[in-house]
């Protein structure tokens, strides 16, 4: 490590904290706040970490992620690679490819920026082969745990962790479950299951395929292009869910028979038309 006049250059240097560790090369101007380093590996849980200092907004670093491993909503992201550009309080991700949960994210650009009540994220994010069983944090904004291989495409514009549709206003994307199962969470309807005495039922639903477009707007949650494959059958349709939970909507299998949704997430309903 050579450091001359407040400027600092290193070709290899490590860093162990309570928070993780990395190792480094490039240099940086203490004077600017400026620098390139380049990320050799890295560790980091995001959820452990503490408040960020005054003045590091005003830091600028740009370099390369060689290998990161990064720990989000109990979530593992292995093998990060990629372009960072970190300015004005804002980490920008260019050419990013991570894995997770046996699958592969990439994004050709990914906004993340700290905020009081969590992250905001915004960009577009490819998702290919995503195990959804090994995904933690399921209950929390599913209010249920969904299993399947999905692959996405999906356009982001929201808060981390995800609670309140009105914090993801526009986002949209296209999805595809293979294999997949629901079960939602129960909920206890009657006097002794809210007084613990006995449980409530737990219905799982099965599927061989679901697909579809959604968009999040005015704090409800559109479904369009359904395309839902049970055993044989292939249902279609289309559907809303609004910022309380009520579920609408209808599947068609293509003849006469149409169904309406209807229910409360997590616990939807159908019955057919008259």
């Amino acid at each position: 490590m050579r450091a001359e006049n407040g400027k600092f250059q290193s070709g290899h240097l490590h860093i162990q904290g309570l928070h993780g560790n990395v190792d480094l090369k490039g240099s940086y101007d203490f004077d600017r706040q400026a620098g390139k380093l380049d990320v050799l590996t890295g560790s980091l849980d995001w959820q452990d970490m503490p408040t960020l200092p005054a003045g590091w907004a005003q830091v600028h670093l740009t370099g390369a992620i060689e290998q990161g491993h990064v720990k989000l909503l109990g979530n593992q992201w292995q093998n990060i690679q990629g372009k960072y550009d970190l300015a004005k309080g804002e980490l920008k991700l260019r050419k990013l490819r991570g894995d997770i949960a046996r699958g592969v994210i990439t994004s050709n650009l990914l906004k993340l920026t700290p905020a009081q009540n969590g992250l905001q994220i915004e960009g577009k994010l490819r998702a290919n082969s995503i195990h959804l069983s090994e995904i933690a944090s399921q209950s929390t904004w599913l209010h249920g745990e969904m299993r399947g291989t999905l692959h996405a495409n999906l356009q982001l514009n929201g808060l981390l962790p995800a609670t309140n549709l009105a914090d993801w206003q526009f986002s949209n994307g296209d999805i595809l479950i293979y294999d997949g199962s629901w079960s939602p969470s129960p909920i206890a309807s009657s006097v002794t299951e809210k007084l613990g005495i006995s449980t409530p039922a737990i219905h799982t639903y099965v599927f061989r395929k679901l697909e579809g477009r959604f968009l999040i707007r005015d704090q409800r949650m559109l479904a369009t292009s359904i395309k839902l494959k049970l055993g044989d059958q292939l249902f279609s349709g289309k559907g809303r869910v609004n910022a309380a939970g009520d579920i609408r909507g209808t599947l068609s299998d293509g003849g006469s028979n149409v169904w309406r949704l209807l229910g409360v997430w997590p616990q939807p309903e159908w019955s057919p038309t008259p």
